[in-house]
Formats: structure tokens, sequence, C-alpha cells
């Protein structure tokens, strides 16, 4: 029902339609993951007047696993930039499919094109164009905001302690792109544990003043 959750989901897509980010946290199987859920169908949105905020949820269990050797061509952070962009490219096709996507100006490429063009470079044969993931980020969220001002892109980090492979270089570029589209990109993530306290358990992170510096600014 459209009431499930009312009052937490309020509360997200309060912070969400005002620009800003949030964590929601919460112990196992309180129903984090089926808020996130919960929040991609329009008639919620609408209900909570956000249909301009497109949502993208973000499965740390559908990350793509890399072998070390493709790792050393791709980076560590391929994976991240991955399933982003993915993601991305699959939100836009839903509203394509909705005919909510703006008619492309005539002589001008695809918005789905072009953002399945950024993706397909994530594995193209040139380690450098495999490792500028976080240029086709930017470049993918530019192709989709710039077709209509009042949209908003919010990627739902869900179960955030499944991203902890990720170098916190990662998360430092994705402050960046946050700051590139001031408050049009927003970022949720769930949680067990506050999210600050629980990278500093991380393999890579703990002990690791630079990287729980960098954290600290991402959150």
């Amino acid at each position: 029902p459209e009431i499930y959750q009312e009052a937490d989901v309020n509360e997200v897509f309060r912070w969400l339609k005002r620009g800003e980010s949030c964590a929601l946290v919460g112990i196992g199987s309180v129903g984090k993951s089926n808020l996130l859920q919960f929040m991609l169908d329009d008639r919620v949105k609408q209900k909570y007047g956000a249909t301009n905020v497109i949502t993208v949820l973000l499965d740390p269990h559908k990350l793509v696993r890399l072998q070390r050797q493709a790792l050393e061509l791709a980076g560590t952070a391929w994976p991240g930039y991955e399933i982003m962009i993915s993601r991305l490219r699959r939100a836009v096709l839903e509203l394509y499919g909705k005919n909510r996507l703006p008619a492309p100006t005539p002589g001008q490429p695809d918005v789905i094109d072009e953002v399945q063009k950024l993706y397909l470079n994530l594995f193209h044969s040139q380690p450098l164009l495999v490792q500028s993931g976080i240029r086709h980020l930017e470049e993918s969220v530019y192709e989709v905001l710039q077709l209509d001002k009042s949209w908003k892109i919010a990627f739902l980090f869900d179960e955030f302690e499944g991203f902890c492979d990720l170098p916190p270089e990662f998360f430092e570029s994705l402050r960046g792109v946050r700051d590139e589209f001031k408050y049009r990109v927003m970022y949720v993530t769930t949680s067990r544990r506050d999210p600050e306290e629980l990278v500093t358990q991380w393999r890579g992170y703990a002990n690791n003043a630079r990287a729980l510096e960098i954290m600290e600014g991402f959150f």
C-alpha cells in the first residue's frame, strides 16, 4: 500500500527533494531494502511529490567481481562505476517506456545511445578509457540531467557494507560528482551500523588515516 513505512519514506523524500543526501541505519531484516525498492515506484513518488527524482538502486550483490588480472587493467574502482552507469541507463530506459523522456532535438543523439556509449567505454580495449570511469559517470549524469532542469538523480546504495571492496578514491570521486551537480545528485545509503563507524572496520580503510579522511569528506 502507498502508506507503507509512511513516516520513513516521507523523511527520505523530504531530503531528496531538497537535493540532500542521507543515510538509513537499522538492524538486519528491519526493511531497509524493501523501503528502497518501494521508493522506485512511480505511484509512491507521485504521493510524496517527488516525480522529478530519478531513483537508481545499487545492489552490492550485483557488483561485477573482476579477477586480479582484470582489476589490474580496469582499476579497483571499476565495479562501482560499472554498476552506477548500468543502473542509471536502466532507469532512463524505464522513463522512455513511460513516455517521460523528452524527444531528442533534431540532429542530436538520443540520450540512451549516449549513455550506452559511455558505458561500453568501460569495456574498451584501451586501459586509459577503461580506467576513466569517473569521467564516463560524470558525462552520463550530465546527459540525463540536461534533458530536464527539474530532474534530480538519487543513487541508492543498498547494504552499504557490501561496497567495502571499493577504494576510498571511488567515494572521493562521487563527492566530486555531487559537488558538480549540486542539489541535483544525491546519495542514500542503508547499513546496519552508522556508515562512518562502519568504514573504520573495512580492510584497507582501518588504521588508514588518508582513507578515513576521504570517507569523512564523503559522508
